[in-house]
């Protein structure tokens, strides 16, 4: 028994040792070094490379967007997620288990395919801009990417539509 024990631990341990210990020591000792690429071109910096990192202001800016994009996204989903949970789980609705289905089918997509949904979306001559014209609510199409808020904007719906259903059958 214990030689089958330390045989199905074998292939986790490895992988946990080769594809993820192995690629953060190799990224922590380049992170001391000024590196192109080309082994010869490389020399050490030290510090160099953190104090330019926490020095940048757009790194910090980048912080700030990202806990924005956190404090909008969050409460919102929480909110929405418990609603439809409590819906879904009444057994006197018909289709429930449709609805469930639908809602957590964004959850098995890649975020990669979502950003190309999202970016055809909101592209300059997407659908949401055909959508907003057809209805009278714009004269002229919205560049959503070329501004910070209508930026964020775009990312929370791809956000909001490939994370309700997880938070939902987390509710549930």
């Amino acid at each position: 028994h214990t030689l089958t024990c330390y045989a199905l631990l074998a292939g986790p341990i490895l992988g946990l040792l080769v594809l993820t210990l192995y690629p953060i020591g190799w990224a922590a000792r380049l992170s001391w070094f000024s590196y192109t690429g080309v082994p010869s071109e490389t020399r050490f910096v030290g510090w160099d490379n953190y104090i330019s990192v926490f020095t940048d202001k757009s790194y910090w800016s980048s912080w700030l967007f990202t806990l924005q994009y956190a404090l909008i996204k969050m409460p919102f989903e929480t909110i929405v997620s418990f609603i439809t949970a409590y819906f879904l789980c009444k057994d006197k609705i018909k289709g429930t288990n449709f609805f469930r289905s639908l809602y957590y089918l964004p959850a098995i997509f890649s975020v990669a395919i979502i950003g190309l949904i999202f970016s055809n979306i909101f592209d300059y001559f997407g659908v949401m801009n055909g959508i907003l014209s057809k209805l009278g609510l714009i004269s002229k199409n919205v560049e959503w990417f070329s501004n910070k808020w209508t930026a964020m904007l775009a990312l929370l719906f791809g956000g909001w539509w490939n994370s309700l259903g997880v938070s939902i059958l987390y509710f549930m």
